[in-house]
């Protein structure tokens, strides 16, 4: 049976799987692992999937969640027999999150509303 009015909707996809990378380990900081899971996020989501869902104008967007296992390198307090810090490998995980809205949908704002909840909530900025 077919509705008369079609709702409208959000896809949400994890792709933390299709993203980890074989070598865990970032030996920068945990802001550059981000900005490689946030990459990673949005290179997985082809130009086909983009091409499907911008032509659907029920659809408002895409949330993707991808959280990544890492260790993150950092320098230690105490000096190694040289005299120079050594580095020490911290395990961290990696949560990101990123909104693509569908610009043809005459009322994406409302996912562009919530991605903006989203991020005052605490730990998500």
């Amino acid at each position: 049976m077919r509705e008369a009015h079609p709702g409208k909707g959000i896809i949400a996809l994890d792709l933390s799987v299709l993203i980890r990378p074989t070598d865990c380990h970032c030996s920068d900081s945990s802001t550059v692992a981000s900005q490689y899971v946030s990459k990673a996020l949005r290179e997985k989501i082809g130009r086909n999937i983009l091409r499907v869902i911008n032509s659907e104008k029920r659809i408002l967007g895409l949330i993707i969640l991808g959280v990544v296992p890492t260790l993150i390198d950092q320098p230690s307090v105490s000096p190694n027999l040289q005299g120079e810090p050594y580095a020490i490998s911290t395990p961290h995980r990696i949560d990101e999150t990123v909104f693509i809205y569908n610009d043809n949908s005459p009322e994406y704002q409302l996912l562009e509303q919530i991605a903006q909840q989203y991020y005052r909530w605490p730990g998500t900025a």
